[in-house]
């Protein structure tokens, strides 16, 4: 009996090579793509705990910063909660759907080409969905969550301007400084020696731009587009419009509570929603390309075998 074993063939071998240049090609990608999300995550959290907002002073008479503090209508849990978990639930539940009736397509196939029809985003961009493109949708949505939330705190910081409630927060000694000089003029109050919570004086300089705001906002275009681009058969038109205009009500009256609950100047609140829809709109259309340029580099026996 012959205890040698066998020598791989030539073919064997070149599928095994094959096998290791998409391991780590993808594996590549991966980290890659796990340190792009990071890396603003962590710069968020040195943010929130390591650095201190820039000082801005006061006047005495600036009535802008003389409003009560009260609690707030949204909490901070909820808020992630409902801007993050509902749009994920919204991208699982249309991929599945999208992945799951290219299954129902793929008995049906067009009377001139005799390929299979597509449906949903699939139909849309001309290109089917896997499940990797649902883990992609995903990532994307994560990815510039985590950077409005970036540039939403750096601005806060860098910007260090105080909140509608600063003078409650902070609760001043006015017998340890005058409020104007000899002439009768306002003097700018750079220390006024609060003595006020730390923990809520902090949090009192860090009013531009309003964080409820841009988060909501990004949330709620994110929604509206990705709908947009995936609801394209007319039955879903009255759903897709149901489901476009709930995510952008809860977005704009979250955007008034900041006003309502004394965190935000109105102009915070406009920048923070200026800057989650941007973030959106590009979010969505660098997804959007993402699966094009899919299309366009698989072939047309590829797109069928993915069918």
């Amino acid at each position: 009996m012959d205890d040698h074993p066998k020598a791989s063939s030539p073919s064997q071998s070149s599928c095994r090579a094959n096998v290791a240049r998409a391991c780590r090609r993808h594996g590549c990608r991966v980290v890659v793509s796990l340190a792009v999300l990071l890396i603003p995550f962590v710069a968020i959290c040195v943010l929130n705990s390591s650095v201190h907002p820039t000082t801005r002073g006061f006047f005495c008479n600036d009535d802008s910063i003389s409003y009560p503090k009260k609690p707030n209508t949204v909490s901070d849990p909820v808020l992630l909660i409902i801007c993050i978990g509902c749009p994920l639930l919204i991208i699982i539940l249309f991929s599945v759907s999208s992945i799951m009736t290219l299954f129902n397509c793929n008995s049906h196939h067009d009377e001139r080409s005799g390929n299979p029809v597509m449906c949903g985003l699939s139909r849309r961009l001309d290109v089917p969905l896997t499940w990797n493109d649902l883990l992609c949708q995903c990532y994307w949505f994560i990815l510039g969550f985590v950077l409005v939330c970036f540039f939403t705190e750096t601005g806060k910081v860098a910007v260090g301007r105080l909140r509608p409630y600063f003078l409650d927060a902070c609760q001043p000694d006015y017998s340890k400084f005058n409020c104007t000089n000899e002439k009768g003029f306002p003097l700018y109050i750079l220390h006024p020696g609060c003595h006020g919570k730390s923990g809520d004086i902090h949090e009192a300089r860090l009013s531009w731009p309003s964080g409820h705001s841009s988060v909501s906002v990004y949330a709620g275009v994110f929604v509206m587009l990705y709908l947009e681009a995936t609801c394209i058969q007319k039955f879903s038109s009255p759903l897709k419009v149901f489901l476009q205009v709930i995510p952008a009500t809860l977005a704009f009256l979250c955007c008034l509570s900041r006003i309502s609950d004394n965190a935000h100047h109105w102009s915070d609140v406009l920048s923070g929603t200026i800057l989650g829809a941007s973030v959106a709109v590009t979010t969505v259309f660098t997804l959007l390309s993402f699966v094009r340029n899919k299309q366009s580099s698989l072939t047309t026996a590829e797109r069928n075998t993915l069918l």
